[in-house]
């Protein structure tokens, strides 16, 4: 178990380095991700299945924005084949509102790939 939870830690820090600090959402999706990977947002019932699915579905998110500013990890948590991070993302929306987005993500990894991730956040 101990190799498992390493091998998941590794993979979150790696994901999270690449998915958010340069801004490389797509490109981290298709190398991260499983074909069949689910996605939803917190209590919604609506799950978005599929790679390609949920890169057009993230792509249509980033273009909505005027500028994506930063991503702050403040914590981590590491678990068997599931990992789970707080972020705080400093965004402009495209009508030049700012953002300011608070959320937790859940991973749920199999074979080193992410199958399965749910957002939790506070921001309206």
């Amino acid at each position: 178990m101990t190799e498992n939870v390493e091998g998941a830690r590794r993979s979150a820090v790696t994901i999270s380095r690449r998915f958010y600090e340069p801004g490389d959402v797509l490109g981290a999706l298709q190398e991260f991700y499983s074909n069949d990977t689910k996605m939803r947002e917190g209590s919604s019932e609506e799950i978005t299945e599929g790679k390609q699915a949920n890169h057009e579905r993230l792509e249509s998110f980033l273009g909505s924005l005027k500028q994506f500013n930063s991503a702050t990890l403040h914590s981590s948590a590491v678990g068997e084949n599931v990992t789970m991070s707080e972020w705080t993302f400093d965004m402009v929306g495209g009508d030049g509102s700012p953002i300011i987005w608070n959320e937790v993500i859940r991973r749920q990894w199999k074979d080193g790939l992410v199958t399965d991730e749910r957002y939790y956040n506070t921001t309206p």
